[in-house]
């Protein structure tokens, strides 16, 4: 499933090869060691937990980690879109252009469920977990049917034979987007996964 973007091109890909993520934590006030390292600032931190490489980061106590826009996300309680803005605005990038007619139509689609967003960037681990899991166990639903209805010896498939595989071509690369852990792609695909989630419902109901 493809996400959607905003723009024509994509915002979060930009931002985050232009930037350099020790140099944007050193701006938001986060000390770095010469060792790399800094006391993290989402728990109550005493010895620098906080690593980085990759032009990422991860704090090995309290597993926060991701890109230099799950940095900003974190520090300033932000949405990954404010977040994109923020480090545009910051650091001068020009990645955001000026929004045509169609462009500002998604955007104020976008905003519609920027309070539903907020609320799921507060207990983002219990939902992402929560739909992994129920994407998944529809996923091995589908599967065995799959393995059970294949057509033999020539035979022609089952519309329901049909209709599994399409269902899996469809929520495996939704399964792919959660273990990747980009939680930026992930909410900004949030809309499109809890719209298709409600889709498979009443597909099931109606099985």
């Amino acid at each position: 499933m493809k996400i959607d973007n905003l723009f024509t091109t994509n915002p979060f890909k930009e931002i985050k090869s232009k930037l350099n993520i020790l140099e944007v934590a050193e701006y938001y006030k986060i000390k770095i060691t010469n060792k790399g390292k800094a006391i993290c600032p989402f728990h109550d931190d005493h010895h620098p937990s906080l690593c980085f490489k990759n032009n990422r980061f991860k704090c090995f106590a309290c597993g926060v980690g991701g890109s230099v826009i799950d940095l900003v996300m974190n520090i300033f309680y932000i949405s990954a879109f404010d977040a994109t803005k923020k480090l545009n605005e910051d650091f001068n990038l020009g990645v955001l252009k000026p929004l045509n007619k169609y462009e500002i139509q998604k955007l104020a689609k976008r905003k519609e469920n920027e309070e539903e967003i907020n609320n799921i960037i507060k207990s983002f681990e219990t939902w992402k977990k929560d739909s992994e899991q129920w994407f998944l166990k529809l996923f091995k639903l589908f599967r065995n049917i799959q393995k059970s209805l294949a057509p033999k010896n020539f035979q022609q498939p089952s519309e329901i034979w049909f209709l599994a595989s399409n269902y899996i071509e469809h929520i495996e690369p939704i399964l792919e987007l959660f273990a990747s852990n980009d939680r930026e792609q992930i909410l900004d695909g949030y809309s499109n996964i809890k719209n298709y989630k409600f889709k498979l419902i009443e597909l099931m109901e109606e099985l």
